[in-house]
């Protein structure tokens, strides 16, 4: 059985924290990180940013993570936004924020972060793919500042939707490139 537990933040956010009973709970195979896990997502405000929201919020409700508050912060925000959102992020009781940004947006962030206090021991930082994958990209002061930080990547299962899919697109991508034998369809 389902039971909500809804609170609305200052800024007008509803904030949802699902719980399972026992019974229900073994009887599902998803993770569970207990009676209500705080996270604070971080977000690009524009189509990359917004694109993600539901799918990462969902996942996150799924797992029963709170997500008291939501920061979003503008593509080209200046230095001091940037140390005025964090400023904000340490005030709250959540330790633990999920971190959706361009790969120059988080190099900003993270060395912000780090100026402010808050790349030490008590924070917990977690960054989607779009920053994961580009690491390579960033000069050495920025790695420097993100050490402790997680990266993660999306996991597709192989189905045979997904077999089917990839064998279509082989074909028609074929079509349209004779000259090119064997292309594989990846996902870096």
């Amino acid at each position: 059985t389902r039971r909500a537990e809804k609170d609305v933040s200052g800024a007008g956010f509803r904030s949802v924290c699902l719980r399972r009973d026992r019974r229900s709970q073994a009887s599902r195979s998803s993770p569970s990180l207990g009676d209500c896990f705080r996270m604070v997502p971080i977000y690009v405000d524009d189509e990359f940013g917004e694109g993600i929201s539901p799918f990462l919020f969902d996942a996150l409700l799924d797992i029963n993570v709170k997500i008291p508050y939501r920061s979003v912060i503008h593509p080209f925000s200046s230095n001091d936004r940037i140390v005025a959102k964090l400023y904000k992020l340490m005030t709250m009781q959540t330790r633990v924020f999920v971190v959706h940004l361009f790969p120059t947006l988080t190099s900003q962030f993270f060395a912000k972060a780090k100026r402010v206090g808050m790349m030490s021991e008590g924070y917990v930082w977690i960054v989607t793919d779009a920053a994961a994958n580009a690491l390579g990209l960033l000069d050495p002061s920025t790695i420097d500042s993100m050490q402790g930080v997680l990266g993660v990547e999306p996991y597709v299962p192989t189905t045979k939707h997904l077999a089917n899919f990839t064998n279509r697109w082989k074909t028609k991508f074929q079509r349209k490139n004779p000259t090119i034998i064997n292309a594989e369809l990846v996902s870096e």
